[in-house]
């Protein structure tokens, strides 16, 4: 039968039958392998049954599961693996035949034609596109080479919308690279306000590119053309196109060499790409016109997925403060806590300069830290060891939720202190993760500055600041200290607003 070998500084060779189709590992496990050691979370991985093969799975463990050397999400196990849980190592032993032959079934062959060498040169084209090659690895040329400026261009929107996930550094990106590449003159991208009508909705500038400081000229004649067609418009001279000869703005503005292509997005129209160029020696052509509509269906696309994206989470945000409600009613000496020591935490990630994403998941973390409490009952006298339950209580609920994993940190340890006389793990200085540094500085702010007024009436908050500091050294990073000082002094510590509503 299939089974696991464990070896722990407790255990030496300890073998466990896989006799279920589901099997839990970690050090607080009801009904599964209870292994205990350094880097172990309380629910830390599963092995379950699959026809005649057996799986591991990581469940969003703080510090992951190892398969020979390599860390796991999920992967198939077979004779001889090791798995590496924290400081426990566990082998694979015992698979059935069937199982060990289906882990080996070789791929099938795949047989290449020989082609003559000469031949190949002379009937082959590669088309470049990626010129970050060039600098570290180039190929051996093959026959003819060509570029595509569109398709290159193309490439490049992209890479960036793949990899850019802050709305306006998007825009101004791809704008930047439509502008560069047709040397316009001016370049805009306008939406939509998501505050109006989809139809109707006010226009806002969200980037803006003008060159050599020239005077910005728009025409609202071809905007409200493209927007009413949706189509995009090329207009070589706009002052003798017969479409536009009766908009004054175009003859004020002297508006040359336009091309306005629509963003489309779940079937509406929901802003315009605008570049224009007065220079003779740039004048836009079709060719361009064809780029810039390529390159405004793929940004519709983008933002179209973006403003999904938001509009899920700020539902789950939504959720999370339901949470939040219940954990008040259950404990009416938290309210408002929870948000308080999120909008605290995000004044100073943003004094830390962390990027939005960071900002966003410290939010979350800090809104949630104390949810344990739900779980905990309520006691005016609770004990240490009843108050460290609540940080074990908040793990175990979050732990095995998909996609919280990012958020546990400040969850676990946002009562540890730098020198390790915190609760519940001891952690000190550097093994304490940023965001639970910066939630327990915030939390313990809150706490001085509310919880104990009836003490404390007349001590000012900048003295609470102050004295926090003294303290900075045993108990808080002085980074983080330094930073909420500073949100203090340029009042941003109670001005905060949710990361979510700062998006487009």
């Amino acid at each position: 039968m299939t089974a696991l070998i464990v070896n722990s500084d407790n255990e030496k060779n300890k073998r466990y039958e896989l006799n279920k189709d589901v099997m839990h590992i970690g050090r607080d496990v009801e009904d599964g392998i209870k292994i205990s050691g350094q880097g172990i979370s309380r629910v830390h991985a599963e092995v379950f049954k699959k026809g005649d093969s057996y799986f591991i799975k990581d469940l969003n463990s703080t510090n992951g599961t190892m398969v020979n050397e390599k860390k796991i999400v999920e992967e198939m196990l077979k004779n001889g693996d090791v798995i590496q849980i924290g400081s426990v190592t566990i082998e694979v032993t015992g698979f059935s035949e069937a199982a060990r032959k289906q882990a080996r079934k070789p791929e099938p062959a795949i047989e290449f034609e020989a082609t003559d060498e000469q031949d190949k040169k002379s009937s082959t084209i590669e088309l470049k596109l990626d010129e970050s090659l060039e600098k570290s690895s180039a190929p051996e040329k093959v026959g003819q080479e060509i570029e595509s400026r569109d398709l290159l261009t193309l490439y490049k929107i992209s890479k960036t919308i793949g990899i850019e996930k802050n709305s306006s550094t998007l825009l101004n990106k791809v704008l930047e690279q439509l502008v560069n590449i047709l040397d316009a003159e001016h370049g805009y991208v306008f939406l939509r306000s998501t505050d109006s009508p989809k139809i109707t909705g006010k226009l806002i500038p969200k980037a803006v590119i003008h060159k050599s400081g020239a005077n910005a000229k728009v025409s609202n004649t071809i905007i409200k053309r493209t927007l009413q067609f949706s189509r995009a418009i090329l207009t070589t001279d706009a002052g003798r196109d017969s479409r536009f000869t009766a908009s004054e703005s175009i003859v004020i503005n002297k508006i040359r060499s336009v091309i306005c292509a629509p963003l489309v997005s779940s079937g509406n129209t929901i802003g315009v790409i605008y570049l224009h160029s007065g220079r003779i020696s740039a004048i836009l052509t079709q060719e361009d016109l064809e780029l810039v509509t390529s390159a405004a269906i793929q940004l519709g696309i983008a933002i179209s997925n973006i403003r999904a994206h938001e509009t899920a989470r700020k539902t789950f945000i939504n959720t999370l403060k339901i949470l939040l409600t219940a954990l008040e009613m259950h404990n009416p000496e938290l309210q408002g806590h929870s948000e308080r020591v999120a909008n605290y935490s995000i004044a100073i990630a943003k004094e830390l300069h962390l990027n939005e994403n960071e900002i966003q998941n410290i939010y979350i973390s800090a809104l949630l830290h104390d949810i344990g409490k739900l779980a905990v009952p309520c006691s005016k006298s609770e004990s240490p060891k009843e108050h460290e339950e609540h940080v074990y209580r908040g793990e175990k609920m979050l732990a095995n939720m998909e996609g919280f994993s990012e958020f546990l940190p400040g969850i676990k340890y946002h009562h540890e202190k730098e020198n390790g006389t915190g609760f519940p793990y001891k952690l000190k200085g550097g093994s304490i993760p940023l965001m639970a540094k910066i939630i327990t500085v915030a939390n313990a702010f809150d706490n001085l500055s509310s919880y104990t007024k009836s003490e404390m009436e007349n001590v000012p908050l900048k003295q609470i600041l102050l004295d926090m500091v003294k303290n900075s050294a045993d108990e808080y990073d002085e980074k983080v200290i330094q930073a909420i000082l500073m949100a203090y002094k340029n009042n941003s510590l109670f001005t905060t607003k949710n990361p979510f509503d700062l998006l487009w």
